[in-house]
């Protein structure tokens, strides 16, 4: 069980599960779904109905995330270099979300709809949905979706670290793609990207 919100209440990825190899016994078509023991489930209202297929949820604020996640488990974890990804299903509904955490420009929860069978195939054959695939493009739903936060340090070490993760991913971005993706300048990409990331 996890809580989340702001400071220690955030959940923290680490807490999950890392990816493991598949087991070919546990699917989604085998189960009507995740978790197998349906004795945990919580006997509460679900947000899931509500919630559009691509939605934000953003941390923080007016609760909501405590709201929508009091039902959602985490199922799996992509790990490696997409730390922000998951896969979580409701207790309530059983629906299924891709989840990516994005607490650095955003500070929101991007969530999509999944059906049995995608989610079927991230459990079953480590496939991911393209959706959140890359941190550009959950930076890019975020801007479809929300704001990003204003900082008060232009150089904040959230933003070098986007930086540095961004032109890592994509070496050919450019500094004023980048700067749009986190809500800067492109002269300030040009000085984040000189500065070591902490």
């Amino acid at each position: 069980m996890f809580s989340l919100g702001w400071g220690s209440q955030r959940r923290p990825l680490a807490s999950m599960e890392p990816m493991t190899a598949p087991d070919p016994l546990l699917t989604f078509t085998t189960l009507s779904c995740y978790p197998p023991d349906m004795s945990r489930v919580i006997e509460a209202k679900c947000e899931c109905a509500a919630l559009p297929d691509l939605a934000v949820v953003p941390m923080g604020g007016d609760d909501l995330d405590i709201r929508v996640f009091a039902t959602l488990n985490p199922v799996r974890e992509h790990g490696d270099t997409r730390w922000w990804l998951y896969l979580s299903s409701c207790t309530a509904c059983c629906q299924n979300w891709l989840i990516a955490q994005e607490e650095r420009i955003f500070d929101d929860y991007f969530l999509k709809r999944l059906s049995v069978a995608e989610a079927d195939q991230i459990v079953a054959s480590a496939r991911w949905p393209e959706e959140f695939r890359t941190y550009e493009r959950v930076l890019t739903v975020g801007h479809a979706l929300s704001n990003p936060c204003r900082f008060f340090d232009p150089l904040d070490a959230s933003l070098v670290w986007t930086v540095h993760d961004l032109r890592k991913e994509r070496p050919a971005m450019t500094s004023e793609e980048i700067a749009q993706l986190i809500g800067s300048t492109s002269a300030d990409v040009e000085l984040m990207l000189a500065t070591n990331a902490p």
